[in-house]
C-alpha cells in the first residue's frame, strides 16, 4: 500500500485525537515555530504522529501480534544502533584519514618551501657561475690572443737567433781561417 502524506487540516485531527487536551501543539503550531529536534520543548510526539503515522499505518499494526510488533521494533533499533555505531567507525576512520592527509600535506607545504629556496639559492649560483664563467671566457680569448702574438714574438727570436747562431758560427769559422792562414803565414 502506498502512503500518502497528510495535510495540516489531518495532521491537526490526529494530533487532537492522540491526546484529547490542548497540551501539545498542532503540525501548523509545530512548522511555524523555530524550536529544534534538540530543543527540550520541543514536541516529539506529535510531530511523530502528525508526519510519520497515517490512517494505513493503524490499519497494517492491528493485523500485527505484539510479540512480531515487538520482535519488529526491536530489529529496527538493534540496525539502527549498527548504522549508528558503523557511520561512527566510518567518520572516525575518514577522521583519521584527514588529519594525516592534513599532515601529509602540511609536510609536503614545508618540503616545497624548503625545495623552492635551494632552487632559489642554487639558480643564484648558477647565475653567479655563469657570470664567472664568462669573465674567464673573456680573460682565456685575452691570453689567447696574448699567447698568439708572443708565439709570433718567439718565432722572431728563435728566427733571430738562428740566424746569430748562424753568423758565430761564420766568424767563428772565418776567424779560424784567418788565424790558419796567419800562423801558416809566420811559419813560412
Amino acid at each position: 500500500m502506498k502512503k500518502r502524506k497528510l495535510t495540516s487540516k489531518d495532521a491537526d485531527q490526529i494530533a487532537s485525537e492522540g491526546s484529547k487536551s490542548n497540551d501539545h501543539p498542532t503540525l501548523t503550531r509545530i512548522m511555524t515555530s523555530r524550536k529544534s529536534f534538540w530543543d527540550e520543548g520541543f514536541p516529539h510526539l506529535v510531530h511523530g504522529q502528525t508526519t510519520n503515522y497515517f490512517a494505513t499505518d493503524e490499519v497494517m499494526l492491528a493485523k500485527r501480534t505484539p510479540a512480531t510488533m515487538h520482535e519488529d521494533l526491536l530489529r529496527c533499533l538493534h540496525q539502527a544502533e549498527a548504522s549508528s555505531l558503523f557511520l561512527v567507525k566510518r567518520t572516525e576512520s575518514l577522521m583519521e584519514k584527514e588529519s594525516k592527509t592534513r599532515t601529509d600535506l602540511d609536510t609536503s607545504e614545508k618540503e616545497v618551501k624548503r625545495l623552492q629556496t635551494e632552487l632559489s639559492k642554487a639558480q643564484r649560483t648558477s647565475k653567479d657561475k655563469e657570470s664567472e664563467l664568462t669573465s674567464l671566457m673573456i680573460r682565456f680569448d685575452e691570453m689567447t690572443l696574448k699567447a698568439k702574438d708572443y708565439e709570433v714574438q718567439i718565432e722572431g727570436l728563435t728566427t733571430r737567433c738562428q740566424k746569430l747562431e748562424d753568423e758565430k758560427e761564420e766568424i767563428t769559422n772565418q776567424l779560424c781561417t784567418t788565424l790558419k792562414q796567419g800562423f801558416q803565414m809566420a811559419l813560412d
